[in-house]
């Protein structure tokens, strides 16, 4: 589609200017396909090839080449997906640090990160942290849907908590669960408050003791059901997703969990 000149050249202005900051850039259409044949591996950083790319009449966004070649990676949160999108984040939200954010056309958000001096950039990677939740690195590529908003120097640098979500196992975890048998409703916040806390606690667990917290966490919560505040099925639910979510394997969480409740009813 022949877009006015005006906007043909604000884009190849918008375009200029992520290159000038470092960011290797690429026409795509307006569905966000490439226009070119080999797509991100046309990006470039050259002002003369990135004129010559955006001379296209079909160009209508600006696509950034993830990965070692602009040095960043994105968090793509597809939250018009559902709220367990919304979930997964806020339960890891505490270990992210502020960064640039880019609310899609789509209604999701895309938080930029720069990749932190000698890390090597992972693939790219499809529902691997959590179902709906992308992260754009090498071999792939990311709408910039506010080119000058991608100030380098903004960009937080990407966080340990996101490298551990990829390394868990290909299985997602389960839904985090969002309502609990409360009383009344300000036990209920009361409830939700403390199985969020140690949601963090496990997720934010270092390397050696994500077991030990996992279940220390996991017997603690146990406490609202012998109350009759919440039922024992959905603590272990919301446990078994931090513990995943931390990187632990489903086996490793299963046991963990299933000796907290054991403990737990034992308990007088």
């Amino acid at each position: 589609m022949n877009r006015p000149d005006d906007t043909r050249a604000q884009l190849l202005a918008d375009a200029l200017w992520l290159a000038g900051h470092g960011f290797a850039v690429f026409p795509c259409k307006s569905d966000k396909t490439p226009c070119t044949a080999h797509g991100f591996k046309n990006a470039s950083r050259d002002p003369d090839r990135v004129r010559a790319l955006f001379g296209r009449n079909d160009a209508g966004l600006i696509g950034v080449a993830t990965g070692a070649a602009s040095g960043v990676a994105v968090l793509d949160l597809d939250e018009y997906r559902g709220p367990h999108v919304a979930a997964w984040f806020d339960a890891i939200r505490e270990h992210v640090p502020a960064t640039v954010t880019v609310h899609t056309e789509r209604g999701g958000r895309h938080l930029w990160f720069r990749l932190p001096a000698g890390r090597t950039p992972r693939q790219s990677s499809i529902g691997r942290m959590a179902r709906h939740v992308d992260s754009r690195e090498e071999g792939g590529y990311c709408i910039a849907w506010k080119p000058r908003a991608l100030v380098r120097a903004d960009l937080a640098p990407w966080p340990a908590i996101l490298d551990r979500a990829l390394e868990r196992p290909e299985t997602p975890p389960p839904a985090r669960p969002a309502v609990f048998v409360a009383q009344s409703a300000t036990d209920g916040r009361y409830v939700e408050a403390a199985v969020n806390q140690a949601i963090g606690a496990v997720i934010g667990a270092g390397v050696g003791s994500r077991n030990d917290t996992l279940n220390r966490e996991t017997f603690a919560l146990l406490r609202f059901v012998a109350e009759g505040r919440a039922t024992e099925c959905l603590i272990v639910e919301a446990m078994a997703f931090a513990g995943q979510t931390a990187g632990l394997t489903h086996r490793e969480v299963a046991a963990t969990i299933k000796s907290a409740v054991a403990a737990r009813r034992a308990t007088p």
